[in-house]
């Protein structure tokens, strides 16, 4: 059985944190919150796009994209610093 790397993620997090018999509802909340996220996100732009325009959609995500960016910076630079010098 493959899984992609977050489902690996989830499954690894899953047996460390919570007990057998929680895990299937925990998994089935994660994966209704991952994808109705993005199927509200997929139907809401038309509405946005129409209604705002791209230029303000670009203006709204920026502030988000720099956050994404620092944050892998920041995460890089963490993980630099814990891997051992060989």
């Amino acid at each position: 059985m493959r899984f992609s790397s977050r489902g690996n993620v989830l499954i690894l997090a899953l047996s460390q944190t919570y007990q057998p018999a929680e895990r299937l509802k925990v998994q089935a909340m994660n994966e209704f919150a991952v994808f109705g996220l993005a199927a509200l996100a997929t139907l809401s732009t038309g509405w946005l796009h129409d209604r705002f325009g791209w230029a303000a959609l670009n203006f709204a995500v920026t502030p988000l994209l720099f956050v994404a960016l620092f944050a892998t910076i920041g995460i890089g630079r963490k993980i630099r610093l814990m891997t051992p010098a060989v």
